[in-house]
């Protein structure tokens, strides 16, 4: 899920570093994945009533609502975009069943009365989060020196999240479109995973093999007990992902054609 700030104050670049950090992470979806996109400022309207799978016409699809939607009106309604959230999320009977995540951007603080923010509506979302199989992941961002940190930051925390601070210089796409560094330390190491995938200049529906590589502790490999202990309970620290290597599917079966 996406929720964008579309108030007042995120005219101009802002507005613009919304709309681009938006499409670079419809970009880094799958077919497996199911998206949409939840536009708030005083009140709060989703692309779609359910997630959708993110099938290329699918994205495009999106990226264009983005393109045209997250604008800039009106006051910072935290409250309604939650509860908007919640119902696209309640909506929903069909998604990848793995991981669930928030992507929950603003440049403000929540000023709709009687919306504002309180200890309740901490409590309620963390109550609403945790009730999901599996949990839901919160990742804020605040964007601008306008953007209140330690509402955004308190959300992330108690949400199984994440926080970022990024200026108006910053680079709000990279920042965002990298959420999948939490998940990773989630899935289990030396796993192989399929991916289906458009070809860029062909668009033809390709197969690749792929395998993430994790720094490893001490002289082990990441995939001989490397990433023992990490992320276990009462550990907090997490495997950093190195990179993804694939081996595409299409080209061993050309090359052994012709063997």
């Amino acid at each position: 899920m996406l929720v964008l700030d579309a108030s007042g104050s995120m005219g101009g670049t802002r507005e613009a570093m919304a709309r681009a950090a938006a499409k670079l992470v419809v970009d880094t979806l799958m077919s497996v994945d199911y998206v949409t996109v939840v536009r708030f400022s005083s009140s709060a309207s989703p692309y779609s009533s359910t997630l959708v799978q993110a099938t290329p016409a699918n994205k495009r699809a999106l990226k264009d609502w983005i393109e045209f939607n997250i604008d800039a009106a009106g006051s910072t309604n935290f409250r309604d975009a939650f509860r908007e959230t919640w119902q696209v999320i309640d909506a929903t009977t069909t998604s990848s069943g793995c991981n669930r995540v928030v992507l929950f951007m603003s440049d403000g603080v929540p000023n709709t009365w009687p919306n504002t923010w309180s200890d309740s509506d901490y409590n309620s979302l963390a109550a609403k989060s945790a009730s999901y199989d599996p949990p839901v992941h919160v990742l804020t961002y605040a964007l601008g020196s306008g953007a209140d940190s330690s509402i955004l930051k308190n959300i992330a925390c108690q949400n199984s999240g994440v926080f970022y601070k990024t200026d108006d210089n910053g680079d709000l796409a990279s920042t965002m479109a990298g959420y999948f560094k939490i998940l990773t330390p989630m899935l289990k190491p030396c796993q192989t995973r399929w991916v289906e995938y458009e070809d860029y200049y062909t668009g033809v529906t390709l197969l690749g093999a792929c395998l993430a590589s994790y720094q490893k502790l001490g002289a082990t490999t990441s995939c001989n007990d490397g990433l023992n202990g990490l992320g276990d309970d009462g550990d907090g620290r997490v495997a950093s992902l190195i990179g993804v290597g694939c081996v595409d599917m299409n080209l061993i079966e050309i090359g052994r054609a012709h063997v």
